[in-house]
């Protein structure tokens, strides 16, 4: 999608030296003189996948960088120097073995309340990802969709998400999570939908979803649907 946000140009029309934008950021950040191998630098975009190091730190500085989508690699030693690309809008660490996620972000650094004014999307789907410690996402504050799914988180600290009063989407599937406690959701003051479906919750404290207002919650646990008569809730076997 273009900068005016109403055209749409194919991804093979990216970087082909005719412009299709109306102003003509088709061709922007298309001058690069080393793409690092095994990755695919289009337009805004870097996507790297199946590879175990690579140099793309010289190259996220460059302004404009909007989609970056590390797969399966050892990023994780670089995760510090993210921090350079400020204007990201979607971030896609799937399957990189994280870890210590919010030691990670932490890293990033705490001078600014908002790390990445323009991220929209971030992913950490895949991930050896245990738990979730308070304050773990500030400065993330622009977010409105988190994907955590596929990890092995088995405890959600209270206060865990807060600062991110934006995010409208919470993705816990396939987790280890066996206990919801006290305010393990508060600070989510936009969410409009939480799956935790695919956990065995087999503990709930009552007040694990107080000051926030859910719309749906996906789970296969029906007990979580009678938290509140304002939740819309889809609860399967």
């Amino acid at each position: 999608r273009c900068r005016d946000h109403k055209t749409c140009v194919h991804f093979r029309d990216v970087c082909d030296g005719k412009p299709d934008c109306p102003l003509d950021d088709d061709e922007l950040f298309c001058s690069l003189r080393f793409c690092p191998p095994k990755c695919q630098c289009l337009g805004y975009s870097l996507i790297c996948t199946t590879i175990d190091t690579f140099p793309i730190l010289s190259i996220l500085h460059k302004k404009h960088l909007k989609y970056l989508h590390i797969m399966e690699t050892n990023f994780k030693q670089s995760f510090y120097h993210l921090v350079s690309a400020k204007d990201l809008v979607i971030l896609d660490l799937s399957k990189i073995h994280i870890g210590a996620v919010c030691q990670k972000i932490s890293m990033i650094g705490n001078t600014s309340s908002n790390h990445f004014p323009s991220l929209h999307y971030f992913s950490l789907d895949g991930n050896l990802i245990k738990s979730v410690t308070p304050n773990c996402f500030y400065g993330l504050e622009s977010l409105n969709a988190l994907g955590m799914g596929n990890n092995v988180i088995n405890n959600i600290y209270a206060f865990a998400y807060v600062g991110l009063k934006y995010l409208r989407f919470l993705n816990l599937t396939h987790n280890k999570i066996r206990y919801l406690r006290k305010k393990s959701f508060a600070g989510l003051e936009s969410i409009d939908l939480i799956d935790i479906s695919n956990n065995r919750i087999w503990a709930l404290d009552i007040h694990a979803f107080d000051h926030i207002k859910v719309k749906y919650l996906i789970t296969e646990d029906y007990k979580l649907c009678c938290i509140s008569q304002s939740l819309m809730c889809t609860a399967y076997k």
